[in-house]
């Protein structure tokens, strides 16, 4: 094994930068999303290609945890063509990652899927329940696709899934376990590609004291390079935690 660096135990990552990328390489906004998540058109999924990265980054630096943002709670808002195509993209991301299914159960990866996963088909959320629990023994890791997800949403259904229950006062460890990331390590470190230096909802409540980091690298284009530069930089930070 090789020895391990002072690394981030979990990242969040806001991929950003598809639909710029797409017309860059002067393709529709749609394969953009394609080459950014689900791997067809234009090359290997950025994604897909972190996960295939996933046990070396580990050995490597120690990260086991990683909460990438696909589909957040404001995209419902694009048009209904784009919405329509970004779905069939999920899907046949999800068929995608199912090919690494051997691989994942070999590193001891559970994935998990957070957010409003009732806006989703019924197919859909068939297929985030079904690689949910094919996975769920794994204890080295994780991987949480963030669909349908937004910060706000999250608080805002954790106090009232404590209202539901009963609770009187409501203690900061009440949200937290109510959270949909609530089996999830915090963040150390959030990254966002594409050029963007603000957090878009993201883990509004986890993110509190992470790290961030922001890369102007398309995201079809962010590689294990990139974010090997990024967590030696991440390693050379002074972490206080507001003390």
């Amino acid at each position: 094994m090789t020895e391990n660096k002072r690394g981030p135990n979990c990242v969040g990552v806001i991929m950003d930068g598809n639909r710029r990328w797409a017309k860059q390489h002067g393709l529709a906004a749609s394969v953009g999303h394609a080459v950014g998540f689900s791997g067809h058109e234009g090359g290997e999924a950025a994604l897909i290609k972190l996960l295939d990265e996933y046990r070396a980054l580990r050995d490597t630096w120690g990260t086991a945890h990683y909460i990438f943002y696909a589909f957040s709670t404001e995209n419902w808002n694009r048009s209904q063509m784009e919405v329509a195509e970004l779905l069939g993209i999920f899907e046949r991301a999800f068929r995608k990652m199912e090919e690494r299914l051997p691989q994942l159960l070999r590193d001891g990866v559970r994935v998990r899927f957070i957010g409003e996963r009732e806006r989703f088909s019924s197919q859909l959320q068939e297929l985030m329940q079904t690689f949910e629990q094919k996975t769920a023994e794994g204890t080295e890791g994780t991987i949480a696709i963030a669909v349908s997800y937004g910060g706000h949403a999250d608080i805002l259904q954790a106090v009232h899934k404590l209202i539901e229950r009963g609770a009187g006062e409501i203690h900061e460890e009440d949200i937290r376990s109510a959270l949909w990331t609530h089996d999830i390590p915090e963040p150390d470190l959030i990254i966002r590609t594409g050029g963007e230096q603000r957090l878009s909802n993201f883990l509004t409540w986890e993110s509190a004291y992470a790290e961030l980091a922001f890369t102007n690298t398309l995201w079809p284009d962010f590689s294990r390079e990139e974010i090997e530069r990024i967590f030696a930089d991440y390693a050379s930070r002074e972490r206080r935690h507001g003390r």
